[in-house]
């Protein structure tokens, strides 16, 4: 697979300067995993999908190559303890990939006599969080029956290249946006040497010698609703037409805004990613890229708020954004960043944003998932899922997989207190609680159910 980056996969190679954008995927098994039906595994799912056979050759124009790619590196750890997966998935949060080199995808087995977890990290550059839980499932798949044959995909490009376009699109050619960019920056450079910053200034906009920081780290906070109370917050969302989703979301945002006073209200803004393959054509299946697109909504929240009113508005956004005229509209969006992307003013609606909310977060689910609950004579006892982007206060991770729903709160330090994130976690157990008709502690009490 040859090919130039598309608009939203040179955005994630230019976030993951701040923050490390590994999407991470896990099970927990019961007992050990075959090593050597593993390693066949690796070789047979990369062969199927065509990105996982690529590095990237950065430049102006940044671009996939398959050239001189070795295969999917895979690391044997002796298991510690129930706990020792923690440590190493934070490891894998934080640590990139070596893009230039390739592949961007990895392995590692956690393997113990008595229980073992396997742990898969992409890269956002090409994939979503779901393309790893297709990789994850098809090789425990190949583990469980080795005569199992995966037919070899096409290559693919991302979302950005199936949204619907026309001519009033304003595109502009890459050699026309350079240019648009190298004037961008030497005019705004002349207004600051004159001194008339100005607002500009003001907003952080007028253009300065770029910087390369490491990136932030990441930590993690994992929490876990059992079966029965699982059960109970999916029965009294369906028993009101709503959504596991949206209940998360409301919880999330009110968590958010109580942090400092359980009496607050604020203005909390939450990225939902949101799969889009089923109404992507031609049809993508479950090949492996970025196929899911992360729009804002913006949830007020205060004492009093009816929870479930809140909800029912959120299901209702959430349906907007998987529609049609809601991917043309991302077109339109793609269209502007494509307009300001090497220009001072590439990061302005950020800052915007982030001076008006009172919190910015990520919710993300997965869903139920799917993948085979018994391997190579071991059970799969759990799924997780992490990820993180920068200049958020959390990424929440939510996936349901028997029964069992697995929150997975990603954050870094430079943005959040951990404390705080804790808290975040503590607030949203108490609303689901609530939601499901426990008594209401806490900040909860301050929500109408």
């Amino acid at each position: 697979m040859n090919r130039y980056l598309t608009t939203s996969e040179r955005t994630f190679l230019a976030m993951a300067r701040e923050v490390t954008m590994n999407p991470v995927v896990m099970v927990r098994c019961s007992g050990p995993l075959p090593v050597p039906a593993l390693r066949r595994a690796l070789v047979a799912i990369q062969a199927k999908h065509p990105a996982l056979r690529v590095k990237v050759v950065r430049g102006d124009r940044p671009w996939f190559s398959d050239r001189e790619v070795g295969p999917i590196p895979l690391k044997v750890v002796e298991r510690r303890d129930d706990e020792h997966w923690r440590e190493l998935v934070r490891e894998e949060l934080n640590v990139p990939h070596a893009v230039e080199d390739g592949p961007l995808i990895r392995f590692v087995l956690v393997q113990g006599e008595a229980a073992s977890e396997l742990i898969c990290t992409t890269d956002h550059v090409n994939a979503d969080g779901r393309s790893g839980l297709f990789v994850l499932r098809d090789v425990l798949r190949l583990i469980d029956d080795p005569e199992l044959r995966l037919v070899p995909l096409r290559p693919r490009g991302c979302f950005d290249d199936y949204l619907p376009h026309g001519p009033w699109d304003g595109r502009l050619p890459d050699s026309l946006r350079g240019l648009w960019a190298e004037r961008t920056r030497s005019l705004l450079a002349r207004v600051e040497a004159r001194g008339r910053r100005g607002v500009l200034g003001d907003l952080g906009v007028v253009a300065r010698e770029p910087l390369e920081p490491a990136p932030a780290a990441i930590e993690l906070v994992h929490r876990r609703v059992d079966a029965a109370r699982a059960e109970a917050l999916v029965r009294a969302c369906r028993s009101r037409d709503n959504t596991v989703l949206s209940a998360l979301v409301v919880a999330c945002a009110h968590a958010g805004a109580t942090l400092e006073d359980e009496a607050a209200s604020g203005l909390i803004g939450c990225v939902t990613p949101i799969d889009i393959r089923s109404m992507l054509s031609p049809s993508v299946g479950d090949d492996f890229g970025i196929f899911a697109w992360a729009p804002t909504s913006l949830h007020p929240v205060g004492p009093g708020a009816d929870f479930w009113g809140l909800a029912r508005r959120t299901r209702r956004i959430v349906r907007a954004y998987r529609s049609m005229p809601a991917l043309a509209g991302m077109r339109r969006l793609l269209d502007a960043m494509e307009f300001v992307e090497g220009t001072a003013f590439a990061g302005l609606y950020e800052q915007l944003g982030r001076n008006v909310l009172d919190g910015l977060m990520v919710v993300s689910n997965l869903g139920r998932v799917w993948v085979p609950e018994r391997v190579a004579g071991v059970e799969v006892e759990g799924f997780g899922f992490f990820a993180m982007i920068p200049n958020i206060d959390f990424v929440l991770g939510v996936q349901s997989f028997r029964g069992v729903l697995e929150l997975n709160y990603c954050y870094s330090p430079q943005w959040i207190r951990g404390a705080a994130v804790e808290g975040v976690a503590d607030r949203v157990e108490a609303v689901l609680d609530a939601a499901i008709g426990l008594p209401a502690r806490g900040s909860a009490r301050q929500l109408n159910f």
